[in-house]
This record gives C-alpha cells, sequence and structure tokens, in this order.
C-alpha cells in the first residue's frame, strides 16, 4: 500500500516512516507539510492511503479531510484517510470518523495502527 504522509514535523515523519513499512507494509512515497500541499500533491498523483496530523503548519488537517470528504472532484479518486495526532479525544474522534478517517494517538496507539493496517481497514466507511 502506498501513501502520502501529511506531517510537518521532520522528527515525526522520520519516526514513522520505517516503521509503516517494517510494521505495516505501508510504503509513503511523499510527504507534506500542509494542506494545500497534500492537496496539490494529490491532483498530480495517486496513492492508496493518506495519513494526516491535525495540527499542521499553516493550517489544520481537517480542511483537508473535509476536501476529500466533500469535494473529491478536487484530487480524483480519493484515498483512505488516518489521522495520526496527538490530540485524539472522543470529540475529535467523532468529528474524523464522520469525515471518513480513522483516528490513532500516535504517541500510544502505533501498535492499534499497525494491526489496523495490516488486516486492510484503512477507513471507518
Amino acid at each position: 500500500m502506498i501513501a502520502l504522509m501529511v506531517e510537518d514535523s521532520a522528527l515525526v515523519r522520520g519516526r514513522l516512516i520505517p516503521m509503516l513499512a517494517a510494521f505495516s507494509g505501508v510504503r509513503v512515497v511523499a510527504c507534506a507539510e500542509s494542506s494545500r500541499d497534500a492537496l496539490a500533491w494529490l491532483r498530480d498523483n495517486r496513492c492508496d492511503l493518506v495519513l494526516l496530523d491535525l495540527s499542521l503548519h499553516g493550517g489544520s488537517g481537517i480542511g483537508l479531510l473535509d476536501a476529500l470528504e466533500h469535494a473529491p472532484d478536487v484530487v480524483g479518486a480519493v484515498p483512505r484517510r488516518i489521522v495520526l495526532t496527538n490530540h485524539a479525544s472522543d470529540a475529535v474522534r467523532r468529528h474524523c470518523e464522520a469525515l471518513g478517517a480513522a483516528v490513532f494517538d500516535k504517541s500510544i496507539e502505533l501498535d492499534e495502527l499497525f494491526e489496523f493496517l495490516r488486516r486492510g481497514h484503512c477507513t471507518v466507511h
């Protein structure tokens, strides 16, 4: 499974990308640091999965989720979405799930994320 990672922290990207490949077979082929950069990449490229943080430079990952859920013509085929955040409250989870994304707390739920990916359940729909 190929993925776009939308994460503005180089430290987090450097930690997660090799772990995703090793524990779930996900291959991150591109990274974006903002929703705008992610949408621009998705206009010209395809992937199976978008892994995104909610806190990004110059905005929020919620805007990207909204664009992917409600305006799929912007990017063509809509990839599966997984939110990786440090702010996985019940309200955040419900909101992201309503926008078609599964949610994992990247500080404490990585094992659950890898198992979710290995089982092929990459979206809440």
